[in-house]
Formats: C-alpha cells, structure tokens, sequence
C-alpha cells in the first residue's frame, strides 16, 4: 500500500478511507461527499482538480476499482468488515433515533400546526373584531364630533338666552321700579282723594246736622203758626223728612262706597306686598296688576262721578227746600188770615 507523501493528498485520502469504511462504494466517494467530509474534520475544502486527483491515487493505492463495493467477499478486509458491522448497527440505531425523533416531531408538529390553525383563526377572528371595533370607533369619532357641534351650538344658545336673560330681567326690573312708582303716585292720589272726600262728606254732613238744627228750632219758633195749617205743614214735615231720610240714605250708601273703596284700596296695598315677595312670577302677576290698577281707576272715576251726581242732588235738595219755606210761610199766614 502505498503511503501519501503530500498534506492535502493525506487529508484527501484519509476522508476517501473514511467513507469507504462508512459506505463501502465507490459510488458515494463522490466530490461533494469528499469535500463534505474535509469540512466535518476540520480541513479546508480544496479545489475539484485536487479532490479528484487524489482520489483516484487514492483508489489506486488501495486497488479498489470503480462501482466496486465492499460486498465481494475477495475485496473485503476484516477492519473494513468490523467497520462495516459498527457502522450497520449505528446506522441501524441512528435510523430507530431518527425515526422516533421524526415521530416525535410529527407529533409536535401536528400539535403546533393544530395550535397555529387555532391561532390563525383567533387572529382572524380578532382581527375581524378589530375591524368591527376601527367601524365603531370611526362611527363613535364620528358622533362624537356631531355631538361636540351640538354642545358647541348649545353653549352659543345658553350664552345667548344668558344675556337675554340679564337684557330681560334688568328690562323687569325697570319696569317693575317703573310700577312701583305709579302705584305709590296712585296710591298717593287715591288716599287724598278719599280724605278730601271725607272731609267733604263731614263737612256736609255737619251742615246738614246744623241745618236740621236750624229747622228744628224754626219749627218750634213757628209751631204756633203752623198748627193751623197743620195738614198743610204736617204734609210739608213729612215730604221734607222723607227727603231727609232719602238723603241720609244716600249718605249712608255713599259711605258704604267709601268703606268699600277703603277695602280695595288696603287689598290693593296688600296685593302690592304680595308682588314684592313674587318678583319671580312677575310676568305672570304684571297684567293682572295692570287691570286691577285699571278696575281701580274706573272706580275712581266712578266715584268722582258719583260724588259730583251727589253735589248735584245736595243742591237741589237745597234748593228745594228754599223754594219751600216760603211757600210753607206764605200758606200758613193765609191759614191764619182765614
């Protein structure tokens, strides 16, 4: 046997010797198969031309033929024969490993292939919710944005009513110092209307008091004048006392008028202080303050009407009775002539 001389003929030779004791043919001694085995022993490649020169120095060392293989029984070393049964039986051991870690693999691999499906379809089906979530979210940025243009435009409304409510209520307020102060003014008129009515009536009916005085004692000065014309003069008395007695009955319905009037007037004032405490509900309570300021301006003039229809009948009621007393005079003269 010839021995190699150079370096990278013996690393050419020692991988040939290699796969031949692992193979045992010429057919696997192939360049790739070569160049793989110098890398697994930690040599350099080398070129092809090196490879397949050495090798068939190799072959030719060893007096092995192409397509030989180390079945023939005349060929055959007993080390090529040890080598071959250690390699059969790793070989034998290395495919049961491999078949179990295949089957385990498979295995393994069915099962993340199983998990991945599963996960793929919840991805899907998250990233399908998700989609649904992006809709709705976009929608509800959307709606949110209307609403943000609705608020905005309701804040303007509110900011809006806000002043016109202070243009309102400054304008209420005005008014209601506006009303106060005609109500005080009428109020003031309405009392010195009602004194001076009364001091009127008080007046008169002191004079009246007075006159009746007067045709008392007149009465009783000519008591003897008028006996003679007693039918004349009791006829005259009675005619004067209904006169009277219409007259005291207008004073008295007059002072009813009076004491009604009063009446209104104190439920006037107490209607003003019940405006005072309702200053809220003035938009309410203004009108019909405005028309019971009305009824109790037609009422005043009512009365004023009514007190000068008095005066009147006061004065024709005095005047009668100066058309009459010398008529009664000049009668009972004749009564006493006859």
């Amino acid at each position: 046997m010839e021995i190699a001389t150079r370096r990278r003929e013996q690393e050419v030779w020692q991988a040939c010797d290699d796969l031949w004791a692992l193979h045992g043919d010429t057919k696997f001694l192939t360049g790739d198969a070569i160049r793989e085995r110098l890398l697994s022993l930690g040599k350099s490649r080398g070129s092809p031309n090196e490879i397949y020169r050495y090798r068939k120095s190799w072959s030719e060392s060893r007096a092995i033929e192409k397509n030989s293989n180390i079945q023939n029984p005349q060929e055959q070393d007993p080390i090529s024969r040890a080598v071959r049964i250690v390699h059969e039986k790793l070989l034998s051991e290395a495919d049961e490993k491999i078949e179990h870690i295949k089957s385990d693999y498979e295995s393994q691999l069915s099962t993340c292939q199983q998990e991945l499906e599963k996960k793929q379809t919840d991805l899907a089906q998250v990233i399908n919710e998700l989609g649904h979530t992006q809709i709705e979210l976009a929608k509800n940025q959307k709606e949110l944005a209307e609403i943000q243009k609705i608020l905005n435009a309701e804040i303007e409304v509110r900011k809006a009513q806000d002043r016109e409510l202070v243009h309102v209520k400054n304008s209420h307020e005005r008014i209601l110092v506006e009303l106060k102060a005609a109500y005080q003014e009428a109020h003031e008129k309405l009392i010195n209307i009602f004194k001076t009515q009364e001091q009127e009536f008080k007046t008169r009916i002191d004079n009246l008091e007075s006159e009746k005085k007067i045709l008392g004692i007149e009465f009783s000065e000519k008591l003897t004048e008028i006996k003679t014309s007693n039918y004349n003069q009791a006829l005259l008395v009675k005619n004067l006392q209904q006169e009277l007695d219409k007259n005291y009955q207008d004073l008295e319905e007059k002072n009813q008028v009076l004491q009604q009037q009063a009446t209104k007037i104190k439920a006037i004032l107490e209607e003003y202080n019940n405006l005072t405490k309702q200053f809220d509900i003035l938009e309410i309570s203004h009108a019909r303050v405005q028309k019971e300021h009305l009824q109790a301006l037609r009422k005043i003039t009512q009365s004023e009407v009514t007190i000068a229809r008095l005066r009147a009948t006061q004065a024709a009621v005095l005047g009668g009775l100066n058309e009459r007393r010398p008529r009664a005079q000049k009668g009972a003269a004749q009564a006493i002539n006859t």
